[in-house]
């Protein structure tokens, strides 16, 4: 019987510096072709959303994510993934280069993964607060940073709560006190750090505006239409933040 690998490699930042250690698992951005909600939360960062744009929107790209999205609906979800991850050893797994928790049974589902897995350290970025905030306590080694540009950016406590914002420039980025992310955010999120900046990298004529990021006028021209990140090194360890839960029904 062929098994069929779910994860995926990633972009090109994470092979560059992890190689097949590290492996994704996306899903549709914002919605699926049948009109399913994959991202409940999403408000401002529709727009310009990276994961609605270039080789994401090319026809294999988008199958496997439709694909993978019939997958967590599956009863067998947690044991498929979890089988793959213990065949092909990754040593980090990045959740969602596109989509989100849509639901609390869908988290849980990686929360069992998570747990199932102690010797991988999975981590990504959500708007979906209600839906991790009502799940309660998280392992040690499954970090979710809260992303700003959603609907549910008043549920965040900016002085407890491990989140991002998007920026023009890494100038912007550091003068409001961010850690520079955009090439490396892996290990500050293992760590812990608190307030993660991104550059903006996607089609610059496209006008939203998230956290400290207004796309528009960016002055970036390129040939293929996408921002590349420029910006040095800003990795500082912190305390690792806790995810508090709240009493509220999703």
């Amino acid at each position: 019987m062929i098994t069929r690998d779910w994860l995926s490699f990633g972009n090109r930042k994470y092979r560059k510096k992890y190689g097949t250690s590290l492996l994704t698992f996306g899903l549709p951005a914002y919605k699926s072709r049948s009109g399913f909600m994959v991202c409940p939360g999403a408000k401002d960062c529709i727009a310009g959303c990276y994961a609605r744009q270039g080789f994401y929107m090319m026809s294999p790209s988008r199958k496997l994510q439709e694909a993978r999205l019939k997958l967590t609906q599956d009863t067998r979800f947690v044991e498929i993934i979890s089988a793959e991850i213990q065949r092909r050893k990754p040593k980090y797994i990045r959740i969602h280069d596109a989509g989100d928790f849509y639901s609390v049974r869908y988290l849980h589902h990686w929360i069992s993964i998570a747990l199932m897995n102690p010797q991988v350290f999975f981590f990504t970025y959500s708007k979906m607060l209600p839906v991790i905030k009502v799940a309660g306590s998280l392992p040690d080694n499954l970090k979710i940073v809260f992303s700003e540009g959603g609907k549910f950016d008043h549920m965040i406590n900016r002085e407890q709560d491990q989140f991002s914002r998007i920026f023009k420039t890494v100038r912007e980025l550091r003068s409001a006190g961010f850690v520079n992310a955009s090439h490396e955010d892996m290990k500050p999120i293992k760590a812990g750090v608190k307030k993660l900046g991104l550059v903006y990298h996607g089609i610059t004529t496209r006008v939203f505006s998230t956290g400290g990021c207004d796309a528009k006028g960016s002055g970036v021209q390129l040939s293929n239409g996408v921002r590349q990140v420029q910006g040095g090194k800003g990795f500082r360890p912190a305390t690792a933040a806790v995810v508090p839960s709240v009493s509220m029904r999703v």
